[in-house]
């Protein structure tokens, strides 16, 4: 959810460097946005790439959509180990 909330606040930042800077609000957009692209990429493959507890295999790797567990050893989400 704070990703997805960065694009207005890019947005809202474009527009106070041109007010503040005097910097052209689209190159500003586009290097803010590039910036947010880069962090949000960043952000869903450490996401995906998290190592689960037991197995240490990516837990989000090798698994169905409607699966909850490991793909490797099984183990649930939210289980105790």
């Amino acid at each position: 959810m704070f990703g997805m909330l960065g694009f207005p606040a890019i947005v809202v930042a474009a527009i106070v460097l041109r007010l503040i800077f005097g910097v052209d609000s689209q190159e500003a957009f586009i290097a803010l946005a590039l910036c947010w692209c880069a962090w949000w990429g960043w952000a869903a493959f450490r996401a995906v790439r998290c190592p689960c507890p037991r197995c240490g295999v990516p837990f989000l790797a090798n698994q169905e959509p409607w699966q909850r567990r490991c793909g490797n050893c099984g183990l649930g989400l939210y289980a105790n180990l």
